[in-house]
């Protein structure tokens, strides 16, 4: 460098690398070994997240298949599974879980979102949150279509149940069964008109 500070900048610089050089295996070994023993911690906290999801599923799974039967979905099935692919390494453990439905008798279960019909959605998350309602922290519920295919008498049913969860949250519900709207405490009534050529 052209004055003394740059050769003595130089020379730290030159000693820095240098040093980094000659430790380099002592250093790569001290990162291995700190690889190793996260995996070593990824592997046993993974594991007993699993087992605890394990534990969770199958209490979930019982107690949810009651709700849906109080719901008017008494013939349908429902099963959260937990599969665990130990070569899988991710921030949430080794774990996918999928909440796996069959509406009607002799159908295979296959994942929720794929199987149950708009009203059925509705139904299925209305039985899950009447598991989680002390569990959960979801401020805004919204149930559409939850009286699809559903009787007077099984709607005075959805509809004390949704007022037991509008207890604590906001439940918004759209419905066109009068069991169900007579368990609100605030109504809308929503209209189609049309004016000209627009529908409003």
């Amino acid at each position: 460098g052209p004055t003394l500070a740059d050769v003595i900048a130089y020379r730290n610089r030159v000693t820095e690398e240098l040093d980094r050089l000659e430790n380099l295996e002592g250093k790569r070994q001290d990162v291995v070994r700190r690889l190793a023993d996260a995996e070593k911690d990824l592997i046993h906290w993974s594991s007993v997240l699993s087992e605890g999801r394990r534990k969770a599923a199958k209490k979930m799974s019982l107690a949810v298949q009651k709700e849906l039967k109080e719901v008017g979905l008494s013939h349908a099935t429902f099963h959260v599974e937990v599969v665990t692919e130990l070569d899988r390494r991710a921030s949430f453990g080794f774990d996918q879980v999928r909440y796996l439905f069959n509406a009607n008798p002799g159908e295979e279960k296959s994942p929720l979102a794929e199987t149950a019909s708009g009203g059925e959605l509705s139904r299925v998350m209305l039985a899950i949150e009447s598991v989680f309602v002390r569990e959960d922290d979801v401020p805004v519920l919204i149930f559409d279509e939850i009286d699809a295919g559903v009787g007077g008498t099984v709607g005075g049913v959805l509809g004390k149940k949704l007022a037991g969860l509008g207890r604590g949250r906001q439940v918004l519900c759209v419905t066109h069964l009068a069991t169900i709207a007579a368990c609100a405490d605030t109504h809308w009534t929503v209209e189609k008109e049309i004016q000209g050529d627009r529908t409003r």
